[in-house]
């Protein structure tokens, strides 16, 4: 019996079978029928979590790049507000000790930022009473009361609060920026997953196949190499 080999590249597969020739197909790289991919689902989730979308549809390339950025935007976000935070409440022990301002009620944002700007309570109020044309006085309880212990012309210790403050306020404007990235990093995700998965359906499948063949009537067999892209 003579055996004869053929080798053939076709960009599809098949089986043929003629009279007299007994043919079969054996898949060595043959892959499962892809599954369906909803695409709504992909977006969803990469709104959820970056990335995520990106996995499901098995795109784990641009799901890690993803996942490290939004990684990091955390990171960035949380160190951030926790160091803002901190010379925030470092500034204000500063002024409790060099300006006996105690906060408390009515000490909001504003307050604090003012105890920055004037040696005391006393020229705050001059200069509010002035701006406003003697209508309203502020800070006029005990506990809004300060006055720095600076020397006079002097304002070290006034100046010294006034930078922590905006220390503060830089480090709180960096996790703005960190938490607006992560917002940005969600709207890509979710454009980017609608592209992944028009790519995976319009994407084909390849596959090598080697088939066997034997014809009686010329006793030779046979097996061709296929190829599909």
């Amino acid at each position: 019996m003579g055996l004869v080999a053929a080798l053939a590249v076709t960009a599809t597969c098949q089986v043929t079978v003629q009279e007299g020739v007994s043919t079969d197909t054996v898949d060595l790289f043959s892959k499962p029928a892809r599954p369906h991919k909803s695409t709504a689902l992909a977006m969803c989730a990469s709104v959820l979590l970056p990335g995520l979308g990106h996995q499901y549809l098995g795109d784990n390339t641009r799901a890690l790049t993803y996942y490290s950025a939004e990684a990091l935007f955390v990171f960035g976000a949380i160190i951030c507000n926790y160091y803002g935070k901190t010379v925030s409440d470092n500034a204000k022990v500063f002024a409790w000790e060099h300006a006996g301002a105690a906060g408390g009620a009515g000490a909001d944002e504003r307050y604090w930022q003012n105890v920055g700007h004037y040696d005391d309570m006393k020229g705050y109020n001059e200069a509010a009473e002035v701006a406003t044309r003697g209508e309203a006085y502020d800070y006029l309880s005990p506990n809004l009361q300060w006055r720095w212990d600076d020397l006079p012309g002097e304002p070290t210790h006034r100046n010294a609060y006034d930078d922590m403050l905006k220390e503060s306020l830089t480090w709180q404007t960096a996790s703005s920026f960190f938490l607006g990235a992560m917002v940005l990093n969600r709207l890509v995700s979710f454009i980017d997953a609608r592209f992944s998965a028009k790519q995976l359906e319009t994407k084909p499948l390849s596959s090598v196949q080697f088939v066997p063949h034997y014809n009686p009537i010329a006793r030779a067999a046979g097996l061709t190499l296929k190829a599909g892209f």
